[in-house]
């Protein structure tokens, strides 16, 4: 598989103190831009293994690769996953994610994103026709999926269902870099586009600021988080979408209709308090639950839930925090 890696930029070889220096540095990978600022007295070769991360995560979840482990499920009637265990986490957090959201998690939506195809959309593009949206809905649902840490298999009858992982391998992937960094006791952090991992304690005491991006003018934040680890995930209607007769169109799929998440909210933001694998797909699966159930029902889903928080912004301006949120999240207008 081709991959573009560019770097983008190297800000900096700043000594920081015992041996340690600190790098900046940014690629394209997994179709995003992967920004690192890391301290370390290896700094350089720790990024290195990301990258390796990285590529593998890349060459096992893609499913617009040929030779991916997701593509050959998706061509074929089975998948034996028994060596490959990446595969089988992500599948097990897709699912828990399924089921505590109703089904608005769903990683069997990709013949539906590969119709709409926003993302990819050419001058020329159009919305899909009712009956093209209808012909593929039957297959949606991960209800039509079996696996075990032996192998994926659909469900009798269920030939057509296929699957993609692109909603919940990125926060994965990044969880898998944060805790190689975590194991070498690095400090920094790991950006894959919507998803930032926040590695050890800064060398000040001082929290980590992550920005919350305003959804109605993606260029400015809306606010700002105190954090002092984990991982953040963002999901929002406002950076991945086309037009087309004055109407916005963008790439989050509402499982049960087969369109656009017609959602209350323009962004949501959730906040993984460990900075691991389970918990940024976790973060990465859960963002985009909750943007589509929308406010009501987003607030509804994290009353029984300790493990993570959320900020969910409306499509009127409206900010709503969750608890553990309200003395670390700082407006711009305050």
């Amino acid at each position: 598989m081709k991959r573009l890696f560019i770097t983008l930029l190297i800000l900096s070889l700043m000594l920081v103190g015992c041996g340690s220096v600190r790098i900046t540095h940014s690629e394209f990978m997994m179709d995003t831009v992967i920004s690192y600022d890391v301290t370390h007295s290896s700094a350089d070769s720790l990024i290195a293994h990301c990258s390796e991360i990285t590529a593998a995560a890349e060459d096992l979840f893609s499913a617009y690769s040929e030779t991916s482990a997701v593509s050959e499920f998706n061509n074929s009637d089975k998948l034996i996953i028994e060596d490959i265990p990446e595969l089988y986490d992500t599948l097990r957090i897709a699912s828990e994610v399924y089921e505590i959201s109703d089904g608005a998690f769903d990683i069997t939506v990709f013949p539906l994103v590969r119709l709409w195809n926003v993302t990819h959309s050419e001058d020329d593009w159009t919305p899909p026709t009712d009956d093209e949206i209808l012909s593929l809905m039957p297959d949606v649902g991960m209800d039509k999926l079996m696996f075990d840490s032996y192998q994926l298999t659909r469900a009798p009858y269920e030939s057509k269902t296929e699957i993609d992982l692109g909603g919940i391998a990125k926060g994965y992937t990044l969880g898998k870099c944060a805790e190689y960094l975590t194991e070498n006791n690095a400090i920094g952090t790991v950006s894959f586009g919507g998803n930032i991992a926040l590695v050890g304690n800064k060398e000040d005491g001082s929290a980590w600021k992550v920005g919350i991006k305003n959804p109605f003018s993606p260029d400015t934040f809306i606010g700002t988080l105190s954090l002092d680890s984990g991982i953040v995930s963002v999901s929002g209607s406002y950076e991945r979408y086309t037009e087309y007769d004055g109407v916005r169109y963008h790439h989050i799929i509402d499982p049960k209709t087969g369109y656009p998440a017609e959602s209350d909210l323009a962004s949501v933001a959730v906040w993984m308090r460990e900075a691991d694998a389970y918990n940024g797909a976790y973060a990465d699966a859960l963002s985009t639950a909750l943007f589509v159930m929308g406010h009501d029902a987003a607030l509804e889903l994290y009353k029984p839930y300790s493990d993570f928080e959320a900020v969910l912004i409306k499509n009127d301006g409206t900010v709503t925090l969750t608890d553990g949120l309200t003395a670390r999240y700082t407006s711009y207008e305050e």
